[in-house]
């Protein structure tokens, strides 16, 4: 089975970061012969015999899941292969200050939801914070040169990890220093970068690296926000301490 983005054709839309619908061409052939789960999962539909099953190229379901956004705004389909699409006048959230809220306004104290049986006033939670043990919040921001892991495939060296420069005249790290890392989920060792970009009581080390160079992921555990049952971020906290060479 194949899932790599490049040796298939799709539309990408995620409002994570982008309001534009873009369609990405496929790069270059599969290898050996290899299909991507839309073909896959049209093969197991003719074997199983699910005769209602969607069972049509993929270019027929593209235009067929956006033929809403089609007919709404009088779009083409060849249109929206050719060139990234966002809805006109959204690049502003709630533009025209008219919320979805019985009152129109921004409303501080919801009747909704104290009807629905909830705090009628928004309150702050300020979620986990640091223990005793580990004092240091672990935040783990994406690296400018990649999107995630792919381009550190052929990373070699140690994992740089950069603190309050506070904290590394508290501890006696020297730059360039390998430490020790640890959470409640694992360890690893890293370079000392002391920064003064840091805030007290922050320590950061860059998203992406894979787990033979020593990779964040070994100290971060599966957690669920309060709300929304989304991953919860930034919420792994760890404690540095200094390595005895001599053991």
């Amino acid at each position: 089975i194949l899932s790599i983005f490049e040796n298939k054709e799709d539309f990408i839309y995620s409002s994570m970061y982008s309001p534009f619908l873009c369609h990405a061409e496929k790069c270059v052939d599969p290898p050996n012969e290899m299909i991507g789960e839309y073909d896959l999962f049209r093969l197991l539909a003719r074997k199983m015999g699910l005769e209602t099953y969607p069972d049509v190229p993929r270019d027929v379901f593209f235009q067929k899941a956006l033929q809403p956004l089609i007919e709404t705004f009088d779009l083409d389909y060849q249109d929206l292969k050719n060139a990234p699409y966002a809805i006109p006048n959204q690049d502003v959230p709630w533009k025209e200050k008219k919320f979805q809220t019985p009152s129109g306004k921004f409303e501080f104290v919801s009747q909704v939801a104290e009807d629905m049986g909830l705090n009628k006033v928004i309150a702050l939670d300020r979620g986990i914070q640091s223990q005793k043990d580990y004092p240091f919040r672990l935040i783990t921001p994406h690296d400018i040169r990649s999107t995630n892991s792919q381009h550190f495939r052929d990373h070699t060296g140690d994992i740089e990890v950069f603190i309050p420069v506070e904290a590394a005249e508290e501890h006696g790290f020297e730059l360039n220093e390998k430490i020790k890392i640890k959470s409640e989920h694992g360890e690893l060792i890293a370079l000392v970068k002391p920064d003064g970009a840091i805030p007290q009581g922050v320590v950061k080390i860059m998203e992406g690296t894979w787990l033979k160079d020593g990779g964040v992921n070994i100290l971060v555990g599966d957690k669920v926000c309060s709300y929304g049952d989304q991953a919860a971020y930034y919420d792994t906290f760890v404690q540095l301490t200094k390595i005895n060479f001599d053991n």
